[in-house]
């Protein structure tokens, strides 16, 4: 059995995308961590209720991202959002995250 398969039940599974708001060190960060937190919560919970296999956090809001590298704050912003979403769906799918967009 290969590894992707070992994650899921389902040959065909679902993934669902959490698009984070902006963060921190983006160009249209809004100063408003609680409302980042609150959407990637409200945004997992829907998509394991609505039976998403699996999640993948993005920072898809970060855009237009830097042409070279991600910030260290990008990294650690999402490193905090994805721990937030798992307690939120308390474990219930694998998730991967997705770092946009050249490091």
């Amino acid at each position: 059995m290969n590894p992707f398969e070992s994650l899921f039940a389902s040959k065909s599974p679902l993934i669902g995308v959490v698009h984070l708001m902006p963060l921190p060190g983006s160009p249209r960060w809004g100063d408003d961590w609680n409302a980042v937190e609150t959407a990637a919560r409200r945004d997992a919970s829907v998509l394991v209720e609505s039976g998403a296999d699996g999640l993948i956090v993005e920072n898809f809001g970060d855009a237009p991202f830097f042409k070279t590298t991600v910030e260290p704050i990008t990294v650690a912003s999402m490193s905090v959002l994805t721990r937030a979403v798992r307690a939120e769906i308390g474990g219930k799918v694998p998730i991967g995250v997705n770092v946009l967009r050249n490091n």
